[in-house]
């Protein structure tokens, strides 16, 4: 009988000495790429209220550059939207943002002020559950469209990342050339973070 159980004595012993020695040795697992969907926003043209040049496609393009530059968002095609937008104050149709996978809306809208000013007001809706998510207002001058259009994608970034935006940041930097007499000359410039 011992000769039949020294085989499997053995078997169960070697068992259990390889699995104190794994136990032993440190798990290791690489993590070489994360798996993260981006999240698909529509974002119209911005309505424009008042006379004048009051960027309100121009706002939404840079707030629609500045999300998928993060690659954290998709922007849905303007050619896919069903409903037009033309009051941001009123709910938008849910079901028909939706349908286009857009899982996230911003609606915008630009009135230019008695002063000249101008008023951009904006409302960021999940399509999902039917609520608004955001809604704020910036004024400022005409000229400071494109850092306002920054700063509303700083907000639609926060709200949907958790993460504070990074838009509105500025890069200074020397640019060096040369003089109209041949002399090397260096300026400081400023520009905005996507150029």
């Amino acid at each position: 009988m011992n000769r039949l159980f020294a085989p499997i004595y053995v078997i169960i012993m070697t068992l259990v000495f390889a699995a104190a020695a794994a136990a032993q040795q440190p798990l290791q697992v690489t993590i070489d790429r994360g798996n993260l969907e981006p999240t698909p926003i529509a974002i119209p043209d911005f309505i424009e209220t008042g006379s004048g040049e009051l960027h309100g496609a121009d706002i939404a393009e840079v707030v629609r550059n500045d999300l998928a530059s993060s690659a954290l968002f998709i922007t849905v095609p303007e050619n896919a939207f069903i409903e037009n937008i033309t009051n941001i104050d009123l709910r938008p149709r849910f079901q028909d943002w939706r349908i286009i996978n857009a899982d996230a809306l911003l609606a915008g809208r630009v009135t230019q002020q008695p002063d000249g000013r101008l008023l951009v007001s904006f409302r960021l809706w999940d399509t999902r559950l039917e609520e608004q998510m955001l809604g704020l207002q910036f004024v400022t001058a005409p000229e400071n469209w494109r850092r306002v259009a920054h700063k509303v994608a700083d907000a639609v970034y926060e709200r949907l990342t958790g993460e504070s935006g990074y838009f509105d940041t500025r890069v200074v930097y020397v640019a060096e050339g040369t003089g109209p007499d041949g002399i090397p000359t260096r300026r400081l410039a400023v520009m905005d973070q996507d150029g």
